[in-house]
């Protein structure tokens, strides 16, 4: 990683702590445990040891935890109830034919990520029924980003934060569900959790 182009050569991919050090009390972020880290046990795991990191820098209400792997959500939430995850779609851990909904309540998770390639209408609307946030990865294309934007997606992750914010006051306007809070809590109903 970072040799990929002579301009990044030599660069160092930063430390979580690092990026956590930059951004506490700027921005909110999105921290991804990646599938390959996740273990069967809960004390000492990965999951522990980056919900530390955010605590030591105080950004525990501006981080949304995110994972392919189910137990990596269901690993933050036994650590800590008021971890705030979000589910990361993937066809290996869940059934197409499973409503985002129900994924997200059995996980007590409190947001849908998935692909542009994989998102419908059906599972937006499924998502906002229940005042679930539906964020989608990754999308560089303005049209793609503005035709997400009018279906009425929570969130567009992207390599191009400023082709975004373009694409975003392009788009047509359309009925946004509520925003999300400081601290990303948006689901706690009991209708949505089991």
């Amino acid at each position: 990683f970072g040799y990929k182009f002579k301009a990044a050569r030599g660069e160092q991919v930063p430390t979580l702590e690092e990026v956590l050090e930059l951004c506490a009390g700027r921005i909110a972020l999105n921290i991804e445990i990646k599938s390959g880290a996740v273990q069967d046990v809960v004390l000492d795991g990965i999951e522990e040891r980056c919900l530390d990191l955010v605590y030591r820098h105080g950004m525990e209400s501006h981080v949304v935890f995110s994972s392919f792997d189910p137990r990596a959500l269901l690993h933050c939430r036994i650590i800590d109830p008021s971890a705030v995850t979000a589910v990361l779609y993937d066809d290996r851990y869940y059934l197409r034919s499973q409503a985002p909904a129900a994924i997200v309540g059995h996980l007590r998770a409190d947001a849908f990520n998935c692909s542009k390639e994989e998102i419908t209408e059906k599972w937006i609307a499924d998502c906002a029924a229940h005042g679930i946030p539906v964020n989608i990865y990754t999308v560089d294309d303005p049209k793609t980003m503005r035709r997400l934007i009018t279906m009425g997606v929570s969130g567009i992750f992207s390599n191009r934060p400023d082709v975004l914010k373009e694409a975003a006051l392009e788009a047509p306007p359309f009925k946004r569900p509520e925003p999300l809070s400081p601290s990303f809590r948006v689901n706690d109903s009991a209708d949505t959790k089991p």
